[in-house]
């Protein structure tokens, strides 16, 4: 399991300010080999939220979720979405 810290300490919860959040002890950090690779990687990686999303919708659609549990986890979704967004995002700024 990953954990996620903020300010340079794993032990801080992560919050709404996605820019300062960075992944340390991310199974599978050990085998990027660049920063383009990371950013590619990322970029793979963003792709399940929005198919997350997509299914959550059509359970909602079709009742096999109520509205409180669909509001809860898409909005969930949409925060990793934003983490992944802000990493891709910043790699990219570092790398230039």
């Amino acid at each position: 399991m990953f954990k996620l810290r903020e300010k340079g300490t794993c032990s801080e919860p992560a919050n709404s300010q996605t820019r300062n959040i960075h992944w340390c002890q991310c199974p599978g950090s050990e085998n990027v080999e660049s920063t383009a690779d990371f950013i590619h990687k990322l970029s793979i990686t963003q792709k399940e939220p929005n198919e997350t999303l997509y299914w959550l919708e059509l359970l909602h659609a079709t009742g096999f979720i109520s509205k409180t549990e669909y509001e809860s986890l898409y909005d969930d979704g949409l925060q990793i979405y934003a983490v992944i967004t802000s990493s891709i995002l910043s790699s990219k700024r570092k790398k230039n």
